[in-house]
C-alpha cells in the first residue's frame, strides 16, 4: 500500500511540475517584449525624423523668387518722380534717360538729360548703400559726355566768350573731379581745377589733359523717353 501511495506522490509532483513550466514559459516575454516594443518605437521614431529631414530638404529645394535689385527700385521711383513732374509742370519735350555704368562696378548709374535749353541740367545719380544719390553734374544744355576707356564724363560749355570744360568720374558713391578747366576770354581770366592762373600757365598745364580732353567722348542720358508704362520694364531689362 505505501508503494501505492509513493508512486501516486510521484505522479502528482511531476504533473505539478510540468504544470509549473508552462506557466513560466507564458510569462517570459516581459523582457524581450519590452526590448521590441523599443526597438519599434525607436525605428518609428527614426522613420519620423527621417521623414522630417526630408520634408526639410524638399522646402529648401522650392525655388524663391529672385530678388529684386535695390538700385532697380530706387531708379524706378526716381524716374516716375520726374516724369510726374513733367506733367505737372507742362516740361517741354526733349527730356530722357538712360542706364550706364560709368565706373564699371557692375551697378549703372541713372542719367536724366532734360531738354537742351541753357538752364537744363543733366541729372546723374548711383547708389551708395542702399541710398540714391545725387552727383550734382553741372551739365548746362542738358549734354553730358562719356569716355568708356576713361570711365568719365565730361562736359563742355561755351556761352559770352567763356568756355568751361569739366570731367569727373564716379568713385565709392560719389563725384571726383579731375579737370576743371574754364577760358574767359572777355574778362582774360583763365582757371585750371580752382586755380587761377595767367594764360601762359593755363595752356602750358592744360596741355597735361590733352590725352583726356582729345580722347573721343559721346554723348549719354538720350536713350530712353519718358512714357510712364515702360519705365520699369526699361530699368528691369537693364544688363
Amino acid at each position: 500500500m505505501k508503494k501505492y501511495k509513493k508512486i501516486i506522490a510521484a505522479a502528482i509532483l511531476c504533473s505539478c511540475m510540468l504544470l509549473g513550466g508552462c506557466s513560466e514559459e507564458e510569462g517570459i516575454p516581459t523582457v524581450e517584449s519590452e526590448n521590441a516594443s523599443s526597438a519599434v518605437s525607436k525605428t518609428e521614431t527614426s522613420v519620423k525624423t527621417e521623414s522630417q529631414s526630408d520634408d526639410k530638404k524638399e522646402t529648401s529645394k522650392k525655388p524663391q523668387a529672385p530678388a529684386i535689385d535695390s538700385w532697380k527700385v530706387l531708379y524706378i521711383q526716381k524716374l516716375n518722380d520726374y516724369f510726374r513732374e513733367i506733367v505737372e509742370y507742362n516740361v517741354p519735350d526733349g527730356a530722357f534717360f538712360e542706364l550706364i555704368d560709368i565706373n564699371k562696378d557692375k551697378t549703372p548709374e541713372l542719367v536724366i538729360s532734360a531738354p537742351s535749353f541753357r538752364d537744363a541740367k543733366c541729372e546723374v545719380y548711383t547708389v551708395n548703400k542702399g541710398k540714391l544719390v545725387d552727383l550734382k553734374v553741372d551739365a548746362d544744355f542738358g549734354k553730358l559726355f562719356y569716355n568708356p576707356d576713361l570711365k568719365q564724363m565730361a562736359t563742355k560749355t561755351t556761352s559770352e566768350g567763356k568756355t568751361t570744360t569739366w570731367v569727373g568720374e564716379v568713385e565709392n558713391g560719389a563725384l571726383k573731379q579731375a579737370l576743371k578747366a574754364v577760358e574767359d576770354i572777355n574778362n582774360y581770366k583763365f582757371t585750371l581745377n580752382g586755380k587761377e592762373l595767367s594764360e601762359y600757365e593755363y595752356y602750358e598745364a592744360v596741355s597735361d589733359y590733352e590725352d583726356i580732353i582729345s580722347s573721343p567722348w559721346v554723348q549719354i542720358g538720350k536713350k530712353n523717353s519718358f512714357e510712364a508704362e515702360s519705365i520699369t520694364e526699361k530699368v528691369n531689362s537693364w544688363n
